[in-house]
This record gives structure tokens, C-alpha cells and sequence, in this order.
């Protein structure tokens, strides 16, 4: 069983290519896969910023929308 720490943010797990506590971050309603830091950079900025192609894959597969821009 993985636990997620209240602590890490989305951001965090993908920038330690956590696949499985990305999916279970997704899986939560109460989340968006929209949302963007204070920079606009969305999670699919993220995760192909930092190769995560396993987090882009999973982002793409859930509706990640691949035109976002940031500011």
C-alpha cells in the first residue's frame, strides 16, 4: 500500500516520477488535472519538463489538455 503524505503535492510526485501516487492523485474527483502552479505551467508542463513520459502518458490518457499555455 502506497500513502500519499498530505504534505506532497502533485507537483512533488511528479518530480519524483511517482506513476502510482499520480494515479491515485487523478482518481480523487476533488482534483483537477487542469490546475496550474503560480507560474501557469499545468501537470503536463511538469511531467514533460521533467520526462516523466509515464506521468504524460497517463495525463494524456485522462483529458490533460495538450494546448495549455502558461502565463
Amino acid at each position: 500500500m502506497v500513502i500519499i503524505n498530505e504534505n506532497d503535492d502533485i507537483y512533488s510526485l511528479i518530480r519524483q516520477n511517482n506513476t502510482y501516487a499520480v494515479r491515485l492523485w487523478l482518481d480523487n474527483i476533488t482534483n483537477d488535472i487542469h490546475q496550474s502552479d503560480e507560474h501557469g505551467f499545468t501537470l503536463l508542463h511538469w511531467a514533460t519538463w521533467y520526462g516523466r513520459l509515464s506521468i504524460v502518458q497517463l495525463l494524456l490518457q485522462r483529458g490533460a489538455r495538450i494546448n495549455a499555455v502558461n502565463r
